[in-house]
């Protein structure tokens, strides 16, 4: 099976650079309970991935202390990857990377899930899990406002859910056609602002494509 992620973009219309976002992209993830340090790492050591920019060959995945990976976000010299980590219950990580679009004056932030931390688990890991990933957008959303976004399966050009903005997706007509019932979530977010999205939401099995009832919305 390919490996896939569920990811999401969010877009932020800005002149600011990537040192003014880093450190609110941190507050939002520690406001859902992740943090840069590795599972069975002393405290402040982590994993990011590097791509220089004058040099697209000069590429690796390194674990280092958190001041390096700073120092290394701080040079803006590389696109960077970082991992964060969940430790309430079972570990897994969220990678993020950032990306700035200069000549529109556009700041992108992604955050990446994996499915590798999805296909062999139960059936409420999943869930718990997508529900995390949904909070830690929202959290980006909600800390970098005024943006906008969407997420979706990597493979697929099928928007699953979206953030301040309506959520326009071909999904309800596949679903529609297979003859599943899937509903519509919104919701309105306490600083103003709407997170829509689909549920139950299409997750990738071992058997195929399922649908997974979120059966309460993401917190």
């Amino acid at each position: 099976m390919i490996s896939r992620s569920l990811y999401c973009r969010m877009d932020i219309p800005t002149k600011r650079g990537p040192i003014y976002w880093w450190p609110l992209i941190f507050e939002a993830m520690h406001r859902r309970a992740f943090d840069y340090t590795a599972p069975d790492q002393p405290t402040g050591i982590g994993y990011y991935y590097y791509v220089r920019k004058d040099n697209a060959m000069d590429t690796d995945f390194v674990k280092a202390t958190f001041r390096t990976a700073w120092d290394e976000i701080y040079s803006a010299s590389s696109q960077i990857l970082l991992s964060f980590w969940y430790h309430t219950g079972q570990s897994f990580p969220l990678d993020i990377s950032v990306e700035q679009k200069e000549e529109e004056h556009l700041f992108q932030i992604f955050l990446y899930l994996n499915d590798a931390y999805l296909i062999d688990e139960a059936l409420e890991v999943i869930r718990s899990r997508i529900r995390l990933i949904i909070e830690c957008a929202k959290s980006v959303y909600e800390i970098c406002k005024p943006c906008t976004g969407e997420m979706l399966w990597s493979d697929t050009d099928i928007s699953i859910a979206s953030f301040g903005k309506p959520l326009i997706t071909s999904f309800f007509k596949e679903a529609k056609r297979a003859e599943q019932e899937v509903n519509l979530i919104v919701q309105e977010l306490p600083e103003k602002g709407q997170v829509y999205f689909v549920d139950p939401i299409p997750v990738p099995t071992r058997e195929g494509w399922k649908l997974l009832p979120l059966e309460q919305p993401p917190l």
